[in-house]
């Protein structure tokens, strides 16, 4: 990289980071003065039970674990793509931590390539995952915290909804555990994000069919009130600003922290995780959460794309 390139980079991250401190500071300051005032930072936001049960989590959730794979192996056949390693010395294979959307990122030159994994990191990933994770599984916890909380009256000491947001905060974290694999071609991981992006729209479908028309679910058990559109676009852009900073401080520790080679996504990710759970359960609304998992995913993109210049 030329010299004049990466001071200018380095001047753009500086920036960057200045940016995202004041802007971190700024909405706890205000978060604090409304404490102060005794005004509910985020106001809670009732609604009915959801309608789908765990026949219906237990299906959709098979179907996005599966199918990606599926359509994976079934579309590599079609096309003949190769598995194979970029191995130098068979007895001593290099190891890659390096998330694979991150390394298209980083090697990629190709506008259409790097135009796919904007799309899937930054669209279709956050509402996969929060339709799946805070709709869904997290929707049906609270349904049965609520049935289970009136037949054991000790569960009530316990602050509602705490239950469905760790645990669905765990599980999600849990699912982002990588370790360092075997570098394989970059096309080879161009063509795996290609079908993912493609099974993961599919899933949407899917979902959205199957608890519209098999559960009878309205559009309020979706979470979305149109006339709040805009408000929940900026609650989730303020969120986002909130913990921005936090979570990236906790990444850059515990990979400091944690032995050279381990992945420390989960750790940070339980932390992201808990906001938005906390962001839906508190509003049972799912568009904040999709805004503030698809700005937190663009930082990551727009990191990535500026390293590799």
């Amino acid at each position: 990289m030329p010299l004049i390139a990466q001071i200018t980079n380095e001047s753009l991250f500086s920036a960057m980071a200045m940016g995202a401190i004041f802007a971190c500071v700024a909405v706890w300051a205000n978060l604090v003065a409304r404490r102060r005032r005794r005004q509910p930072v985020l106001p809670y936001q009732p609604r009915r039970p959801v309608p789908w049960g765990i026949a219906d989590v237990v299906f959709v959730m098979l179907i996005y674990f599966t199918l990606p794979s599926l359509f994976f192996q079934t579309a590599r056949g079609w096309f003949d793509i190769p598995i194979v390693a970029n191995v130098q010395n068979a007895e001593a294979p290099s190891l890659d931590a390096t998330h694979p959307l991150a390394r298209v990122l980083l090697e990629s030159h190709d506008a259409r390539i790097i135009l796919l994994c904007v799309v899937l990191g930054v669209v279709i990933t956050p509402i996969t995952e929060e339709l799946l994770f805070r709709l869904l599984l997290q929707g049906w916890l609270e349904a049965l915290e609520r049935r289970v909380r009136k037949r054991f009256p000790l569960l009530k000491r316990l602050v509602a909804g705490i239950l469905p947001v760790a645990l669905v905060s765990l599980m999600f974290a849990a699912l982002h555990y990588r370790i360092p694999e075997p570098s394989v071609d970059l096309s080879v991981i161009v063509f795996a994000i290609g079908a993912l992006a493609v099974s993961s729209l599919l899933t949407i479908v899917l979902l959205v069919c199957w608890l519209k028309f098999a559960a009878g679910a309205t559009l309020a058990d979706f979470g979305i009130v149109p006339k709040r559109l805009a408000t929940d676009v900026k609650l989730g852009l303020l969120a986002f600003l909130a913990i921005l900073v936090p979570v990236y401080a906790l990444m850059l520790t515990t990979t400091k922290l944690l032995p050279k080679g381990t992945v420390a996504d989960p750790i940070p990710l339980l932390l992201l995780a808990a906001v938005l759970g906390t962001l839906y359960y508190r509003t049972h609304r799912i568009v904040p959460a999709i805004v503030l998992h698809m700005a937190f995913n663009a930082t990551g993109v727009i990191l990535a794309i500026l390293a590799s210049c």
